[in-house]
């Protein structure tokens, strides 16, 4: 699966279907305007985190036994992001020295460069020491990711303007707003352990396994059709889940329990330049809050319909909600109401703030797009998917974007 082509992923996605070459053809359909896109390696995303209480004897065996662990994955593609903020600050530097000399990585550098990520919460005390992995050698010079969230910006805003500084003349330093909503309405997923998924830039669970699409808004039908591919989006990836190769246990057994999508769409600066509608203007934000609004019922009522043919997915509980009903509504109602509230996937909308200007940005109307991300809310998920394009906004502007998006997640 990771390196086929969108032909290919479109045979390979019909299959799954009943009728076969008339799914096809609407599976290529969508690539062929360049509406729909898929990443190069869907499905290469790992997220771990360094738990110290199940290692307190010896350091240097977890992080051994960790990066063997990811090194086939790495090899096939994959992407991992390593969050370490359940470290003490006590016994951090030592832990980063054993990162960072652990033996056998030194010597196997080249299949693992550009592909480590690590991730630490912004109120970790060691930040300092943390940013310094940038220059690992060792490592093949991971990016890392700083998870933040309002409050942090609160309690110390000379530090964060230091690390906005920072992150905007270096784009292997991401910051990545904390959710607050949990993952879905239905079932809360309460973990305390966090990680950051290290292409799509957004945080979450360690271990989980989403689908990544691309959906550009420039490229998308009016009308009915429009709502038609998305239909079909939504259940090529439903497909695509079933037919990944997942690099760890874990992420098949989270597909199997959990069926996370994440449309990403993107574009929608260039659509609305191209329509020649003032992003300064409310009456467009308003238009667009509304036509996210509508991708975003045609998303869940897909995924509804899909629920309805081949099952929820497992973790929405749906059995238990079904007998939690039962005796208040009577058994034909309860049925009804769970039916219409079960979903086949998890979530499926995530918008990023860069995906909110245009592609031709002039370095003073950056301040006019922003105006747009109050949108943002519309999402399942907020990303920091595409923060390269943080050279086209000024520091200022840089800042304000970040806010936003730490307030909207």
């Amino acid at each position: 699966m990771d390196s086929l082509t969108d032909s290919e992923l479109a045979v390979a996605a019909a299959r799954l279907e009943s009728n076969s070459q008339q799914w096809e053809q609407r599976f290529r359909n969508l690539f062929k305007n360049g509406f729909l896109r898929v990443p190069a390696a869907p499905g290469a995303e790992l997220t771990l985190q360094i738990r110290p209480e199940y290692f307190a004897a010896d350091p240097g065996v977890a992080v051994a036994q960790c990066l063997r662990h990811l090194q086939p994955a790495l090899r096939r593609g994959g992407i991992a992001c390593i969050d370490l903020s359940a470290l003490p600050a006590a016994e951090f530097a030592a832990w980063l020295q054993e990162i960072t000399t652990v033996p056998g990585v030194a010597t196997d550098a080249a299949p693992i460069e550009g592909r480590l990520c690590f991730s630490l919460c912004i109120d970790h005390p060691c930040v300092s020491k943390f940013l310094q992995l940038r220059g690992c050698r060792t490592l093949g010079y991971p990016r890392l990711a700083l998870r933040f969230s309002p409050d942090s910006i609160r309690q110390n805003r000379s530090a964060w303007r230091a690390i906005v500084a920072t992150s905007h003349n270096d784009c292997r330093l991401h910051l990545v707003p904390g959710t607050v909503s949990p993952d879905s309405e239905s079932r809360p997923e309460k973990t305390s352990c966090r990680s950051v998924m290290p292409f799509s830039l957004f945080e979450t669970q360690p271990g989980v396994a989403p689908i990544n699409l691309e959906l550009d808004a420039g490229c998308a039908r009016q009308g009915a059709g429009f709502r038609t591919q998305l239909a079909y989006c939504m259940r090529f990836a439903d497909n695509l889940i079933d037919l990944q190769p997942w690099r760890l246990p874990i992420q098949h057994l989270d597909a199997l329990l959990n069926r996370r999508v994440n449309i990403h769409i993107v574009g929608i600066g260039q659509m609305i330049a191209k329509a020649g509608d003032d992003p300064a203007d409310f009456a467009t934000l308003r238009g667009l809050q509304r036509w996210l609004c509508m991708v975003r019922r045609c998303l869940a009522r897909a995924s509804t319909r899909l629920a309805e043919k081949r099952g929820a997915y497992p973790a929405f509980g749906a059995p238990e909600l079904l007998a939690g009903l039962a005796p208040r509504y009577g058994i034909a109602e309860a049925t009804r109401l769970v039916r219409a509230r079960s979903l086949r996937h998890r979530y499926a909308l995530a918008l990023s703030p860069f995906s909110f200007f245009p592609d031709e940005l002039q370095d003073n109307q950056a301040d006019l797009w922003i105006n747009l991300l109050p949108a943002l809310a519309c999402a399942d998920k907020i990303t920091m998917f595409g923060d390269h394009r943080r050279t086209s906004l000024r520091l200022g502007s840089w800042s304000r974007v970040l806010q936003m998006a730490g307030a909207m997640a």
